[in-house]
């Protein structure tokens, strides 16, 4: 037999909690026309991170152990984007170590 694939529900207040923290994150927003594709790229990194829920992947994400995933998941969220995604992403990367430190 076949594995099934079943992809896990992703609720209203677990998308608008993951969009919130990559928004924080990196500066990008995903409205109603770029949800599809935050949400098929989350489907991915819980499958890879083998959690059930979109919420413990939200804690794992948020959590002193998650940094790594929280940077793959950036990652796989700007591969292929437009430019403008690319220099948002890029000038607020720039600017977060700088603004801690001074």
């Amino acid at each position: 037999m076949g594995t099934l694939t079943a992809q896990i529900q992703l609720t209203e207040a677990e998308l608008k909690l993951l969009q919130t923290l990559v928004y924080q994150e990196c500066g990008m927003f995903f409205d109603e026309r770029r949800s599809h594709f935050l949400k098929d790229r989350l489907q991915r990194r819980l499958k890879a991170c083998q959690l059930d829920s979109f919420y413990s992947y939200y804690r794992l994400l948020t959590s002193r152990e998650g940094k790594n995933e929280l940077a793959l998941l950036l990652e796989n969220l700007t591969v292929n984007e437009p430019a403008s995604f690319a220099i948002v992403r890029s000038s607020t990367f720039c600017r977060k170590p700088f603004s801690k430190k001074f």
